[in-house]
């Protein structure tokens, strides 16, 4: 019977069934590998999936550089397409930034031969919605639409990432949007005012020191020349990532990308710097306070680490469950009950390459201390360090993976977001599924070694923005800061 066939057995799984059943949904689901028939350029470099009981996903690399993630997801007929540029500000250089940001806005004004607006048109026509955003690391544009749409929403997607018109009045009007956003959301806003201050100075030396929106001054002075350069580098096949989701035959979607992308040219010209020999050093022990007209004081500690794994990454979110983990409530509670802080966070921040440190988040009233909030948490640290964290936390944590794993299984969007997030932080779209084997296998001495070498205040630094007079102006700030 043909159900019975050992499935392992690959050569004769494709003779017997693709002879029997060609080109059929049975002989797909019996060999999905030996099924593919890609077109020339394209190979599968991987497939699994990220949960049990969901659609198996895979990943295929195509000979121009382009990597697509496909899953095929028959549970409703809903899809989604996700194409992630590795192209944030951090491929900007002084003098031209904000050009990232600026395709944000500019992708969905006109491609060449087609009408201004024609994407935002052709996708609300269909039924489909979608959006985009930018940041340090990346530009992602995604959307949702009816599956049968996909060749639609294909075609629309490769005209503006091969054929965007770059000319006026398009420019020039998308232009002054940005400078209407960045006055808006930046300018106007004295804890944005403060912070861009800040970062100005603890990321100097980076393609991290200005905001991603860019300098008011070179958003201003952003030229077509400057935009076609940065569209002609950084919008290439190398540096894209697609993500396609939704009611699809597998073969069926790698051909009809390759259909659109497989003849896509380009060399991707700068990549990101390398960061200062000194940053792990050069401001530990600093305060970096500065004074705005702010109702609310917003603080951050910085713990600097060279630790870029997935594993440090988890293991940072194991200590925000331990610190959450406690009879009076979560440590945000605690603050808050005691009057110390309104909001507290804890977590590793997802830079790519070789800077991902670990902050501490503390937004206070008017009336709170700062110096009172950082009393708390060292003692937290401290009273964690030499716990001996047991079954019953353990199995809380477990829960709680559990439920995540739920949940983003329960939505096919958010799965392909996984997916796609896993490969461009990590190279590896499955690398979250070691998420349960890391808990089951990590020791207290593992947990408590990991705090005593991230969790260090001698190397730490802390930004800032209040109201105290005690604190400069924010556009007095210095390098030198202050010590703590």
């Amino acid at each position: 019977m043909i159900f019975k066939l050992d499935l392992h057995a690959a050569k004769r799984c494709s003779f017997f069934v693709r002879q029997v059943f060609p080109l059929t949904t049975l002989a797909v689901a019996l060999c999905p590998d030996s099924s593919l028939a890609l077109p020339s350029g394209v190979k599968k470099v991987a497939s699994g999936t990220l949960i049990e009981g969901t659609p198996q996903a895979s990943l295929f690399q195509f000979k121009n550089g382009l990597k697509l993630i496909v899953l095929p997801d028959h549970r409703n007929p809903v899809a989604t397409l996700r194409l992630r540029l590795d192209g944030g500000s951090n491929r900007e250089e002084p003098g031209i930034t904000g050009l990232a940001h600026f395709f944000e806005h500019m992708m969905f004004r006109k491609t060449k031969g087609q009408p201004e607006g024609q994407f935002d048109k052709t996708l609300s026509g269909i039924g489909g919605s979608g959006n985009a955003a930018t940041s340090t690391n990346f530009v992602v544009y995604n959307s949702t639409f009816p599956g049968p749409a996909l060749d639609i929403m294909l075609d629309l997607e490769m005209k503006r990432f091969r054929q965007l018109d770059l000319t006026d009045p398009y420019f020039t009007t998308e232009k002054g949007a940005v400078i209407s956003e960045r006055r808006l959301r930046y300018e106007n806003n004295p804890l944005q005012r403060g912070l861009e201050h800040i970062r100005r100075i603890t990321q100097r030396g980076t393609q991290r020191e200005w905001l991603t929106i860019g300098t008011r001054e070179d958003v201003e002075n952003m030229s077509i020349a400057q935009a076609q350069k940065f569209y002609k580098d950084h919008y290439v096949p190398e540096n894209t990532l697609i993500s396609v989701g939704g009611p699809f035959d597998v073969n069926s979607v790698v051909k009809k990308v390759h259909k659109k992308f497989g003849d896509w040219s380009g060399t991707l010209k700068a990549r990101e710097r390398k960061n200062p020999q000194d940053i792990l050093t050069r401001d530990s022990g600093k305060n970096f306070v500065c004074k705005e007209a702010v109702n609310e004081q917003i603080f951050q500690i910085v713990f600097p680490s060279t630790k870029t794994s997935y594993n440090d990454l988890l293991m940072a979110h194991i200590f925000s469950e331990l610190l959450d983990d406690h009879d009076e409530g979560a440590f945000s509670r605690r603050l808050n009950n005691k009057n110390l802080a309104s909001a507290f966070g804890f977590y590793k921040v997802y830079w790519q390459h070789g800077f991902q440190p670990v902050q501490a988040y503390f937004s206070l009233s008017r009336e709170q201390d700062f110096q009172k909030a950082l009393g708390a948490f060292r003692s937290e640290v401290e009273r964690l360090k030499k716990l001996n964290w047991g079954k019953e936390f353990r199995e809380r944590l477990q829960k709680s993976i559990e439920v995540d794993k739920a949940e983003a299984a329960e939505k096919m969007t958010s799965l392909v977001e996984s997916y796609e997030w896993n490969q461009s932080y990590y190279g590896d779209f499955l690398i979250s599924k070691s998420f349960q084997k890391v808990v089951d296998e990590l020791s207290v001495q593992q947990l408590r070694e990991w705090m005593n070498s991230t969790l260090d205040f001698k190397k730490a630094y802390i930004m800032g923005v209040t109201h105290s007079d005690r604190h400069p102006p924010c556009e007095k700030l210095t390098v030198a800061g202050t010590k703590l």
